[in-house]
């Protein structure tokens, strides 16, 4: 499955979980403007492809 797509299907997933909005929100920032750009950059694009020294690349990116 692409980053994308699992992105959307996680932010979807929230959504039928009845989330507040602004959760919703904060996790459109993340996922959408910060990891998807992440994985392009990196050009990875599938979720197989996200490495754990990857999710720790990522988290220090937010800085903070």
């Amino acid at each position: 499955m692409s980053v994308k797509d699992a992105a959307q299907k996680f932010l979807d997933d929230a959504t039928a979980r009845h989330l507040l909005d602004a959760s919703i929100e904060k996790l459109k920032v993340v996922l959408e403007k910060q990891l998807v750009p992440f994985c392009k950059r990196k050009h990875i694009c599938t979720m197989r492809q996200i490495t754990f020294s990857d999710v720790i690349e990522f988290r220090k990116s937010w800085g903070g």
